[in-house]
């Protein structure tokens, strides 16, 4: 039954094209403790047709941009920024059924160049989002400086 699964999780993966991720609460993305959520996004990673959104709540993301602005005050911020830009570990996600996960692992493990390679990979396209968010939040700040808003 997971060899069946997991054809059809690829097929609707690989037919949709599109996968969406939403990191919320930013501080502790919960969509990065699913096993399954997390070997989406990798599937996803490695496919040369699939895009990949991430997304975050406006409240999330206005708190994450607050927080930018002020960490010059706030160590507390950019400590959890960077534990978050390093923190996936596959081996602690979790997953409703537990044979699920220990499939994945397995996965994993076997076929993706091991749990490292695997948590490299997704914490690299958290990392290159959140310089993506930065960047947008920065152009942003600079428009409305331009606009005379600020």
């Amino acid at each position: 039954p997971f060899d069946e699964f997991r054809k059809v999780f690829h097929g609707r993966v690989t037919s949709i094209g599109h996968v969406v991720a939403i990191m919320s609460p930013w501080t502790g993305p919960e969509y990065l403790k699913r096993v399954w959520c997390i070997f989406e996004l990798f599937t996803a990673s490695i496919m040369e047709d699939c895009k990949i959104t991430i997304e975050m709540p406006e409240r999330e993301r206005e708190d994450f941009i607050s927080g930018l602005v002020a960490m010059d005050r706030n160590f507390d911020h950019i400590n959890k920024l960077f534990g978050v830009l390093s923190s996936t570990d596959v081996e602690k996600a979790e997953a409703s059924v537990p044979s699920d996960r220990d499939n994945i692992l397995d996965i994993v493990k076997t076929e993706t160049g091991g749990y490292d390679q695997f948590n490299i990979t997704i914490n690299q396209l958290i990392q290159t989002w959140v310089m993506q968010l930065i960047k947008d939040a920065a152009q942003s700040r600079l428009e409305d400086v331009v606009d005379g808003e600020c």
